[in-house]
């Protein structure tokens, strides 16, 4: 502006800086940011370009530069003419986005899981963050999902595949599978005896007789596929006392996973019974509940 006094021109006008090179949004090629810093003065040159990257030092502009590292890092810069008292300008602030990793699943379904499962999924990214995924279990989309997961229940037995394409906010592709089983929980239990199904004479004697079953039971419902327990041995125990045990029985059950035992008890008492598949336990330790046969 001009000085009344002097004649002269009092530059107080400080220059323009502006950065070139810097991209919208997030970077996602492999190579760095390369920036550049030009100055805008319109009367006293030459003019001086500072900058600075994060909390970095601050250092005298000379030629482009790059940010590479991934993440949101901040870069200062201003600029200082040569007038006889420097106008220096305000600190401008730009951002550089740089993600090059795509999104990754940070919960991982168990290999197996006992009767109806619910299974949690999400996915994650470092840097821009999930903006879209379709989730599909067994090539079905699953929908109400949000791009960052959520769960699913699942009641059938078998295999299970859970899939899934995303891309982060920054155009990065991630696709992949996560393969489950789920297994039916089975219970094997026994249907309570009935005492003195039959009542007869034999020889002055006083019989009773009463059938002991045991069955494998699905808890699922409803079930299809083999019963853990068909075909395979049970052995039933008789105890009088419910301390002693002593096998009475061997059979191999049906198909359908059942197996009857006919007890014929001569006198009136109690009569205590139990079982367990060899196959299925260690030992009588891990056998069924007691069943109790009373005659009176």
């Amino acid at each position: 502006m001009p000085d009344c006094g002097s004649g002269t021109t009092v530059d107080r006008t400080p220059p323009l800086t502006t950065i070139h090179g810097l991209e919208w949004g997030w970077h996602a090629d492999a190579g760095p940011v390369t920036l550049s810093l030009s100055a805008f003065e319109a009367s006293s040159s030459p003019v001086v370009t500072y900058y600075r990257i994060g909390g970095g030092p601050v250092i005298t502009y000379m030629a482009p530069f790059d940010v590479s590292a991934e993440g949101t890092t901040t870069v200062r810069f201003w600029s200082q003419d040569s007038a006889e008292t420097p106008n220096t300008e305000l600190e401008q602030t730009r951002y550089v986005r740089i993600d090059r990793g795509a999104p990754t699943l940070t919960t991982v379904p168990l290999a197996e899981y006992r009767g109806p499962a619910v299974v949690r999924f999400g996915l994650s990214d470092a840097h821009s963050g999930v903006g879209f995924a379709a989730w599909r279990l067994n090539g079905a989309q699953l929908s109400g999902v949000a791009p960052t997961g959520g769960s699913v229940t699942v009641s059938a037995p078998g295999a299970h595949v859970l899939s899934w394409t995303a891309l982060d906010n920054a155009g990065n592709e991630s696709t992949g599978a996560a393969s489950f089983t789920v297994k039916r929980t089975q219970t094997l239990v026994r249907t309570p005896a009935r005492s003195a199904l039959t009542l007869r004479r034999v020889r002055g004697v006083v019989t009773y007789r009463a059938a002991v079953t045991v069955r494998a039971t699905p808890e699922t419902a409803p079930f299809t596929g083999s019963v853990p327990l068909a075909g395979k041995q049970v052995v039933l125990q008789r105890s009088t006392d419910g301390r002693t045990w002593k096998t009475v029985a061997t059979r191999t059950t049906s198909a359908a996973g059942t197996a009857s035992y006919s007890v014929r008890i001569t006198k009136a008492g109690k009569a205590r019974y139990r079982w367990y598949s060899p196959s299925s336990v260690s030992a009588a330790a891990g056998a069924s509940p007691i069943t109790t046969v009373t005659v009176r």
